[in-house]
């Protein structure tokens, strides 16, 4: 966060802009200022520096219009300040300002309202614009003093009560600073080596490995004395060897499976610490990244946890780690050294005088202490004396002072604590502007993860975790109970009334789908619904389609339409006693002015239209009575200059659903700023919350090539079940590393980018695909070719039901997925011993008698219940011997049960065959070998049978989201020569990207219905299986996978052909020979280290028949 510029503020805010165009860009039009301040680099690089700093100024301080629509209403608030200043009105305290510009919001123009000396403020507000704004200083209260008692009095906990005096001196915690940081260089491989032998000398000393074992050398060079593990960086003429890593700017490195990626990262972070340096690493998850530290603590490298603060946060993260605990004398007498990361209670509470209330260790006030200083003294404000020693503040502490720091990518979008912060800022700054070096581990993840930040889904409702069943279970089925005193609150009756309302929305919005003519159901399921879109479907363009100028002047009134329509609505959604006033109070007889002239229509009549539509509006909110909607119909078909669709029915059904869309998005924009305040008060679940970039990150990254798009889509199940979603599009988070490095570079740093993973080249995908590099390849140079006795068949079971035909899950009826699951183990199982599956685990890769285990691959956990149970009765031959992995969480716990953070505890487990899991759960990072005996470290899984085909449910928008993010990304690295052009190639592409968007918003997410699209979804997918079969082959082992739903190649399971069309294994050998074949000789060559130990026994895979 910045500092506010100065001296312009409120509605004069807008002068900055007016100086932007004029002054900076010589232009009198504020017209295209939110082409300019989408931030890409593509647009920047064409502009002046002063330009392009002028304009990530006001990115970051908060002032950029992304869209007309936003601009516009800060024009008319603009306008509106100064025509009430004019008439009399009292100007606001903070704002003295005179007029400077006049800007017309009907064409953007503006003109300068001086002739000769430019005004002491535009000087003042132009410098500001050039210089990049300082962090916001944050004043932090004194500490408490120790010697006198203090009260509590929470405004985000009903706890009050008093604190004893401490009796102590403490000592003042230490306060965040922002460095300069430096990126690391050269680091030679002889460096990360004796980084290896002095972690064997410490371990010998430790007592954690024998005199002369020397594992930590020995992961990188073998008994014969041959490296294990080579560095190759990408040259000219092919992959070359590499004697160092260059850690300078964004560097990417495929660390090929059993390579020692890991390894290296240990010793890279080690070597980081031992260099008085500072490095993060971000991980696929907390455990993983808490587990990192754990080995480098052993070695004496400071570190710190960086992770999610918020309670529901901190619950999640420590229930895994106590989950992963139990599994040792279930918990008992067991620690590990980075539980002090996920301490929970207050220091505070030892001294509360206050014992019958709860203390409120979920919402410590820490920062909210009262202390009065002598007798008849005022309360003044204290901060918490022991926030220096207290363990619920040690990872906060710790990131001050880390040499090493890790954790998950999204954990960078959340505030440095205010408790030792002298500034305001989000941790992804802090790092950008003190870290030396970032670590990014299995960055192709990361990125698919960030993509999906810009494209945040909200279950509106008919879902268990949409927010309206939370609001249910979390708020109001405890009201009913009797747990309600907390309605007693002043503003409580009112947010309880908006919680209502928005649920009513949303019963109603279900039940006008589901009454909803098919056709029209159909036409509109799975498409983004805004009142604009449905506005442009019920007032077609018949007119000629050659005339430009009248199809541009139907457009105009249908968006005139548009803000009418918002301006009747509005009122009727946001009641007097809980609207959001900044919202409300509009101009309302400037805008129907204006949107007169947009419809070509008299003012009269645009204001008798809004009452007219305003009336019928509150009718139909008091009980959604069809006449009402009839009525809407009614005045919306006779408004003279927008003729409606022919078809009357069709129509009077859009104007329906235009008033429930409008509804519960009103609804929810209405209720989601208050959502933050039932949850603080532990009301309601973290979920309520959209997974969306913060302000600040937005505000460094450049928008989404597609535009802003939000609205609302439903799907409807076979079984006529409604679900609705609220979708947005909105910035491009895959862009995050790029602008920390910009960030570090502009304060004179130099930070370094390491991104690392085994499957983030691929070209076909959108989602996973890294566009930088790749620069270094780590490869095993004596890796056995124990993957080319890999076999992969396709294996479809008679379906009992219907003899002669498949068991097809991909695609079943919903009813029905449960029982052709059940059949597809009974066909794995019949027999006993003599099953399939025991065959195969008595011949696949039995080496000395031992034999390796089998991996049953399903889509959920509830399904893996369902089929540890299914097994477990009535096939007592396995009983005992089938694990399954669940929920982390306190319910559903079960012997033979694990979670996905303790999968690897299997390692040590000599009793089990069978593994059940869901594809995602044991992927990245995840390695299940043995532990023990002749084969450790190897694969334990050697057959994995995959029962369904993968594929996202039908509302996933993981595609999308990979696609536009890979356009804005191509956008933001492009070179244009000048402004003009960039400016024309960002218009073309945002139509083009738009049209996508829209597109793709109307095909089913099914695989043979994609059509051009087809090829990046499987790519996407493709990844993660690899990545699971990836599992089956560490230790340079052979993997066995068996293709069970009838679904992966249809075709051939009933005796026929299939195509890259109809099959995703057919697409899937395309897509890799296509990489394999590839023209250049370095990218050609990193594919086949990749990639070639999969595509030989894809290849060849047995009962698949392709044209």
């Amino acid at each position: 966060m910045r500092e506010l510029m100065r001296p312009f503020v409120g509605a004069n805010r807008l002068t900055y802009l007016c100086i932007l165009a004029t002054e900076l860009l010589g232009v009198d039009t504020l017209r295209d200022l939110p082409s300019y301040l989408a931030g890409f680099n593509s647009v920047l690089n064409t502009l002046d520096v002063n330009v392009a700093q002028a304009i990530r100024s006001l990115r970051v301080c908060g002032f950029a219009p992304a869209t007309a629509r936003e601009l516009r209403l800060m024009i008319d608030a603009y306008n509106t300040h100064h025509e009430a200043r004019q008439a009399g009105a009292e100007p606001d305290e903070s704002d003295h300002q005179a007029q400077l510009y006049e800007v017309d919001s009907s064409d953007y123009s503006v003109r300068r309202m001086w002739s000769t000396t430019t005004p002491a403020s535009i000087v003042q507000a132009l410098n500001a614009l050039i210089t990049d704004p300082p962090v916001r200083a944050r004043v932090l209260p004194p500490l408490q003093d120790e010697n006198l008692s203090a009260s509590v009095r929470s405004q985000r906990s009903p706890y009050q009560g008093d604190i004893e005096p401490l009796g102590f001196p403490v000592t003042a915690p230490a306060q965040y600073q922002l460095s300069t940081p430096q990126a690391p260089g050269r680091v030679r491989w002889v460096d990360l080596m004796n980084i290896a032998n002095e972690f064997d000398q410490q371990d010998e000393i430790a007592g954690r490995q024998k005199p002369a074992q020397r594992n930590w050398y020995h992961r990188l060079i073998d008994a014969n004395d041959q490296p294990r593990a080579v560095l190759m960086r990408a040259g000219k003429d092919g992959l070359e060897d590499a004697a160092d890593i260059d850690l300078t700017g964004i560097k990417h490195l495929i660390g090929l499976p059993g390579a020692g990626k890991t390894t290296l990262l240990y010793l890279l972070a080690a070597w980081v610490a031992r260099q008085g340096r500072r490095a993060c690493f971000l991980f696929p998850s907390i455990e993983v990244a808490s587990n990192f530290l754990e080995i480098l603590e052993q070695y004496g490298i400071d570190c710190a946890l960086l992770s999610g603060q918020s309670e529901g946060s901190r619950n999640k993260h420590a229930l895994n780690f106590a989950t992963a605990l139990a599994k040792d004398s279930n918990g008992y007498g067991v620690t590990r050294s980075s539980a002090k990361f996920f301490a929970s209670n207050c220091a505070l509470a030892g001294f509360a005088s206050e014992e019958d209330v709860p203390f409120p260790h979920a919402n410590p006030p820490c920062m909210e202490l009262q202390q009065r200083l002598f007798t008849g003294a005022k309360s003044e404000t204290r901060r918490c004396a022991l926030s220096g020693v207290c363990a619920r503040q040690y990872a906060e502490r710790a990131l001050i002072t880390a040499s090493i720091c890790a954790g998950h990518v999204l954990s960078l979008d959340r505030n440095v604590s205010p408790l030792y912060a002298p500034f305001d800022i989000k941790q992804f700054e802090y790092i950008a502007r003190s870290f030396d070096l970032v670590v990014v581990d299995e960055c192709d993840a990361t990125q698919s993860d960030l993509d999906a930040r810009g494209t945040p889904i909200m279950k509106l409702y008919g879902d268990e975790e949409s927010l309206w069943a939370t609001l249910i279970s979390d708020l109001h089925a405890p009201m009913a109970r009797g747990r309600n005193a907390f309605v007693s609150g002043k503003d409580m009756p009112s947010l309880i009334e908006m919680t209502g309302r928005f649920g009513q929305a949303t019963n109603r919005i279900s039940s006008y789908i589901q009454h909803m003519s098919k056709d029209i159901q159909k036409t509109y399921e799975s498409k983004l619904l805004t009142s604009l879109s449905l506005i442009a479907d019920m007032y077609p363009y018949d007119g000629d389609q050659t005339d430009e100028q009248e199809k541009l002047s139907h457009i105009r009134a249908r968006q005139g339409l548009e803000r009418l329509w918002d301006a009747a609505v509005k009122p009727v959604a946001f009641r007097p006693s809980i609207r959001d006033d900044d919202e409300v109070y509009i101009n309302l007889k400037q805008e129907l002015e204006q949107v007169a002239e947009m419809m070509q229509l008299s003012v009269e009549r645009t204001t008798e239209l809004h009452q007219d539509i305003g009336v019928t509006l509150v009718k139909w909110d008091l009980d959604a009575d069809a006449s009402a909607v009839a009525g809407i119909a009614n005045i919306m078909a006779g408004i003279e200059t927008l003729p409606p669709s022919a078809n009357t029915a069709e129509f009077a059904e859009c104007c329906g659903l235009l008033t429930n869309v409008s509804m519960v998005v009103l609804q929810h924009f209405g209720l989601a700023p208050h959502l933050r305040l039932l949850n603080t008060l532990n009301l309601v679940g973290d979920n309520v919350f959209e997974s969306r970039p913060s302000r600040d990150q937005l505000a460094i990254l450049p928008e989404s090539i597609s535009g802003h798009l939000s609205g609302i889509r439903f799907t409807v199940s076979e079984e006529g079940n409604t679900n609705i979603s609220h979708v947005g599009i909105q910035g491009a988070p895959r862009r995050l590393f790029d602008r920390m490095h910009q960030i570090g570079a502009s304060h004179d740093g130099a930070q370094a980018y390491l991104l690392t993973s085994a499957t983030s080249m691929l070209h076909p995908s959108p989602g996973y695909h890294i566009n930088e590099g790749p620069h270094y390849v780590l490869r095993r140079p004596n890796a056995g070719e124990g993957w080319a006795q890999s076999r992969y068949e396709f294996m479809p079971i008679t379906d009992p039901a219907r003899p002669g035909a498949s068991l097809r899950f991909s695609g079943a009826k919903f009813s029905q997925r449960d029982q052709i699951l059940k059949s597809m183990v009974d066909g794995l199982l019949a027999d006993n011993q003599l099953s399939r599956l025991a065959q195969a685990l008595q011949s696949n890769d039995v080496v000395d008698g031992i034999g390796r285990k089998a991996g049953l691959v399903v889509n959920s956990y509830d399904q893996c219940l369902l089929l540890y149970e299914h097994i477990h009765q009535n096939y007592p031959h396995w009983r005992g011997k089938v694990r399954y992995l669940r929920r982390a969480g306190a319910n559903g716990s079960h012997e033979h049960a694990v979670t996905a953070s303790d999968v690897e505890s299997l390692g040590q487990d000599m009793d089990w065959d069978i593994v059940i899991f869901p594809m995602n759960a044991i992927g990245r990072g995840v390695n299940v070998v043995y532990q023990f005996g002749a084969r450790q470290n190897k694969a334990m899984i050697g057959s994995l049978y995959f029962l369904t085909r993968p594929h996202p449910r039908g509302d996933d928008l993981g595609l999308i989201q990979g696609i536009v993010g890979r356009r804005s990304e191509n956008f933001d690295r492009q070179t244009f020569a000048d402004t003009n052009n960039a400016l024309e190639a960002l218009r073309n592409e945002r139509r083009e990207a738009y049209a996508q968007v829209k597109d793709m918003m109307r095909t089913p997410l099914v695989a043979s219905r994609l059509g051009d699209y087809a090829k990046p979804f499987v790519a996407d997918q493709m990844i993660i299986i690899l990545q699971t079969i990836g599992r089956a082959m560490r230790g340079d082992c052979p993997a066995f996978v068996y293709f069970v739903d009838a679904a992966w190649a249809p075709r051939s399971a009933k005796a026929g052909t299939d195509t890259a069309a109809t099959s995703m294994l057919v697409m899937m050998q395309d897509i890799l020979q296509e990489c394999l074949s590839h023209p250049d000789p370095t990218t050609r060559q990193c594919y086949e280290n990749l990639y070639l130990s999969f595509a030989t026994p894809m290849n060849a895979i047995t009962r698949l028949t392709r044209e």
